[in-house]
């Protein structure tokens, strides 16, 4: 019976539940009129579908309003004939009619872009829809944030029973964005994600839907324009985190918003386009695309969601660089043009080897030092390891490559080793020409003894190994290596028939095996040219080592001048360990039988990391690594920085020879025989008028309000000058203040009204002639003092900042940190700021009179000290416990244990000491070393899975990246660290 009526749908349901049951009864409710005006809805004419639509409202609000009376006739019950109980309630056919006719008003938002005005306009669209496709706007965070992706009323406030019987959807789930933002992408004839017509599904059938597209992704290239605001983007990949996380397939789909700018004046929209996972990148290290390419220039809230769980890529392909790449090449070739193309370079390592030389093979993409111009690969480029002889060439029409300013780092290695370019000298003929040249014993002599030691220190130091030293034969070099001193050395390097000659005042010839010293020279003045071919790379990286190991090679030299190398080479020789050699019985041979083929690689080892091992050479009492260059009765002697270095032979009374410090110059030591070599060290602090401050209460100092109310602003230099003024000011008036009742006593100021230039800012009179004037010195003076400061030329912040980005992202390429230790190191553009310079007076201390401060809040560096500091602070204060007091109650717990166990008696002596200038006077280098040494001695292999190696790195460019301003004037520190910055207490607690 119910067959071609409206309940036709239930046939099967009453079949299944009414099986059993002859005669049941129904009292159905049905509206004709509603059915008359509504079923036919969509062919009103336009002119009157707003008051169409707006009556439309009225009627929805009116059944909102008459809710109580109109739900009665919603749904119907089913009944037993004569039996008064209901079986069953089912909807009613006026409820199945107000859920399947188009006659709820609903909005539909649709965001156009007009080319020529570059504006974006919201167009707002009035539809009758069915209630099951219609979203209710209310106050919550998806619907507010989303609503305008769905067709939606949001002027009525709609009760909840009836939202529930007319199916509107009250909540925006993941999967309702993720369909229609999958079937926007996919179909190009959806204007805005609004107007897709998806009717309502439950969860299941939503997720089948979904299942259905991921799994046909569009094809590459693929583009989809959108108009959204980034802030919006942000809150939708955030929302949709855990759904795009659970599922890999969406990383094959175009799912990334990438804007194309900011175009419309009138609202923080922008166009843009959706792009696949591989076409975008996080961030650029370089810093020379334009910002508006990078996702984390819109998503900055998002990269976790963005770098770990869509794994997009952190540095730009090359085919991002290659427009940037072409326009530099139109170009005429400039210093900074090589060095933004070499940033470039620099981080093209991940990219495919075939995609580069694809690209580098036909596009002059190389800038050349020489007149040759831009190079591609067909032109066979030269690389100019050796830029002494690659300048020889510079006006020629020669490939050779034009390395950047800042020197060839281990990416732009890299780099060049993707084409196996041949180096300069490789193609070069050379031809050696030398004037009266005779055998030296003693260059010979030198190096017998030295180089097995260098050996072992090289092989054995860590951060020192390199597999290229058995590569290159260096074993074989050295064992066949014949020394000698000339009146000259000519070295003519030709190309075809262009020659050039150069004239060299030491050279190794690894051809032949013949190591040359000019005779005025004194062999002490070799060891730079065995070191250049020891690690002969250019990298600037390598400076590192050859520094490291000229430091080494002037220790033993000074240990060869006493006479000490055969006890050191007892104390740290190991038979088991490679050693270079030099034939001692080495005598003249034909040339042509020593020529090897240096370029045979047929060696190679695997390095094993021996953790029994580290401790054995961390051990090692001649391995150390090298204490203080403060030597005992220091006599400093003038001289010039290129001077030589003359060594004495042994007298029986007394020693005299030079060692080099780093800066160039000689000092001159004189020890007796009687004197022991390990004696303690004695302090002799010069004796200046100082004034001795005692305590001073700052907050009882007026002048001190104004310095701490604008600390936290930004400092010009305007402001700087104002500081160093009220600096001046502040102990002027204490001064002042605590003499101001004694008449002998007379406090000027000496820039009190001008700035006068002198050394000293104040000085202290007394009547009594007896009592020398006393002066505060100003920062200049102090810096004088100290040598731990040198000035620039120019500001050294984006300097800093570009070798900060550098190190940062390589280190994260490679692995060696994770994300969210990059975020907290990484230093952002838009806050960074130069450090500035302040002193302050110390009060509690005699002897000195200022303490410097660099403000380094916002330093490029300020973000790696922090998280150094945080990491290795707690290890110091760790194994440092036992020989730390750290207050007061601690101290008395302690003497009670000392006296407890007899260590606390009347001839007890307590004292105290105090180092001069601490902080400024350590060494950096050293003080890095005994850093590693500690980690390595406590068993730290790793710190949060970074390697103690990459820990140097990150405490390296915090410690000599030391920049900062003061009056005008750009400087760097040069020695130690500086008070003001994290990483500096700790260090300098290690050292000591």
């Amino acid at each position: 019976q119910v067959r071609g009526t409206q309940w036709e749908h239930y046939e099967q349901e009453f079949h299944r539940d009414f099986a059993n049951i002859t005669e049941y009864s129904f009292k159905d409710f049905i509206c004709d009129e509603f059915i008359d005006l509504f079923q036919n809805c969509e062919d009103y004419c336009s002119d009157q579908s707003t008051l169409y639509h707006e009556i439309n409202y009225q009627l929805l609000a009116y059944t909102n309003r008459k809710w109580d009376k109109i739900r009665q006739f919603l749904q119907v019950d089913i009944y037993l004939v004569n039996n008064p109980y209901s079986l069953k309630r089912v909807d009613s056919t006026f409820l199945m009619s107000l859920k399947q006719l188009k006659w709820i008003p609903t909005k539909f938002i649709e965001h156009i872009y007009d080319e020529q005005t570059k504006e974006i306009t919201k167009k707002v669209t009035i539809k009758l829809q069915r209630s099951t496709n219609v979203f209710i706007r209310h106050n919550s965070y998806q619907t507010d944030t989303f609503i305008h992706y769905f067709p939606h009323i949001d002027k009525i406030r709609l009760n909840d029973e009836l939202i529930s019987m007319l199916k509107i959807n009250n909540e925006i789930t993941s999967h309702d964005i993720v369909l229609r933002l999958l079937e926007y992408i996919n179909d190009s004839t959806y204007t805005a994600l609004s107007n897709i017509n998806i009717s309502h599904m439950n969860e299941d059938e939503k997720q089948k839907k979904i299942n259905t597209l991921l799994d046909n992704p569009p094809k590459q290239p693929y583009r989809r324009e959108f108009i959204e605001s980034s802030s919006t983007m942000n809150r939708l990949y955030n929302f949709l985190h855990y759904e795009l996380m659970n599922d890999k397939r969406y990383m094959n789909w175009p799912i990334i918003f990438v804007p194309n700018a900011y175009v419309s004046n009138n609202t923080n929209l922008c166009v843009g386009q959706f792009l696949f996972i591989n076409e975008v990148a996080w961030d650029d290290p370089t810093h020379l695309l334009p910002e508006y390419r990078l996702m984390k220039f819109f998503y900055k809230e998002s990269e976790i969601f963005f770098t770990n769980i869509l794994q997009i890529p952190l540095i730009p392909s090359v085919k991002s660089y290659l427009e940037l790449l072409k326009n530099y090449s139109q170009n005429n070739i400039t210093d900074e043009i090589t060095n933004n193309v070499w940033k470039i370079f620099e981080n093209l390592n991940d990219e495919n080897n075939e995609n580069l030389i694809k690209i580098f093979q036909h596009e002059s993409l190389i800038p050349s030092m020489t007149k040759f111009g831009w190079i591609k690969l067909e032109d066979k480029p030269f690389i100019p390891d050796d830029k002494t002889v690659a300048q020889l060439f510079k006006s020629e029409l020669l490939p050779i490559i034009k390395l950047p300013e800042y020197g060839l780092t281990t990416m732009g290695r890299k780099f060049l080793d993707n084409f196996q370019f041949k180096n300069l000298p490789e193609i070069l003929k050379s031809n050696v020409t030398v004037t009266n040249a005779q055998q030296s014993n003693d260059l010979k002599q030198f190096y017998t003894q030295t180089l097995p030691l260098v050996s072992y220190y090289l092989n054995n130091e860590t951060d020192m190994f390199d597999q290229s030293y058995n590569k290159r034969k260096l074993n074989e070099i050295f064992s066949y290596m014949r020394f000698f001193t000339v009146d000259s050395i000519e070295v003519t390097y030709e190309y075809k028939n262009t020659s050039f000659n150069h004239i060299y005042h030491c050279y190794l010839d690894p051809r032949f095996k013949k190591f040359y010293l000019v005779k005025k020279h004194h062999y002490s003045q070799s060891i730079d040219t065995i070191i250049q071919f020891i690690i002969d790379d250019t990298v600037k990286e390598c400076q590192y080592k050859r520094d490291k190991l000229d430091k080494y090679y002037r220790k033993l030299l000074g240990d060869y001048s006493k006479d000490q190398l055969e006890q050191t080479m007892t104390n740290e020789h190991d038979e088991s360990k490679p050693v270079w050699k030099i034939n001692a019985n080495n005598e003249e041979h034909d040339e042509i039988s020593v020529v090897e083929d240096l370029n045979n690689d047929d060696t190679t080892l695997d390095i094993h990391y021996d953790s029994a091992l580290v401790d054995k050479i961390l051990n090692e009492p001649k391995l150390e690594i090298p204490k203080s260059k403060i030597k005992q009765n220091r006599i400093s002697s003038q001289s010039n920085s290129n001077s030589d270095i003359n060594i004495q032979e042994k007298t029986n009374k007394s020693t005299m020879y030079d060692s080099v410090s780093n800066n160039g110059q000689s000092t001159t030591t004189v020890r007796k025989e009687d004197q022991r070599p390990d004696s303690v060290l004695s302090f002799e602090p010069k004796k200046h008028d100082i004034v001795k401050f005692k305590h001073i209460d700052l907050s009882s100092l007026t002048i001190f309000d104004d310095v701490v109310e604008n600390s936290n602003k930004t400092i010009d230099e305007k402001d700087l000058l104002e500081i160093g003024r009220k600096g001046e000011e502040l102990v002027y008036k204490y001064l002042k203040d605590i003499h101001r009742q004694n008449e002998n006593v007379s406090i000027k100021w000496l820039n009190e009204t001008v700035e006068t230039g002198s050394p000293y800012d104040i000085e202290i009179n007394f009547t009594d002639a007896t009592l020398n004037t006393h002066r505060i010195e100003k920062a200049e003076a102090y810096r004088q003092k100290t040598g731990a400061y040198i000035e620039l030329d120019s500001n050294p912040l984006w300097s800093v900042f570009d070798k900060v980005i550098l190190l940062l992202n390589d280190l994260r390429s490679k692995k060696y940190i994770p994300s969210w230790q990059l975020d907290k190191m990484m230093p952002k553009r838009e806050t960074v700021q130069l450090a500035y310079l302040y002193f302050i007076p110390k009060p509690h201390k005699a002897g000195t009179s200022l303490r410097p401060i660099v403000s380094s809040m916002n330093m490029p560096t300020t973000g790696i000290s922090k998280f150094l500091d945080k990491l290795i602070r707690p290890i110091f204060d760790k194994h440092a416990r036992s020989t730390t007091f750290i207050d007061g109650v601690d101290l008395i717990h302690r003497l009670e244990a000392y006296t407890t166990n007899g260590h606390l008696i009347p001839k007890t002596y307590l004292c105290t000491f105090d180092i001069t200038d601490l902080y400024t006077m350590l060494p950096q280098e050293e003080s890095l070393d005994i850093l590693i040494e500690f980690l390595f001695q406590h068993g730290y292999q790793k710190l949060q899975n970074i390697p103690i190696d990459i820990i140097r790195k990150l405490a390296l460019i915090v410690i000599k990246e030391n920049v900062f301003v003061y009056e005008n004037k750009f400087y760097r520190q040069v020695i130690g660290g500086a008070m003001g910055t994290a990483f500096t207490l700790t260090p300098a607690n290690i050292f000591m």
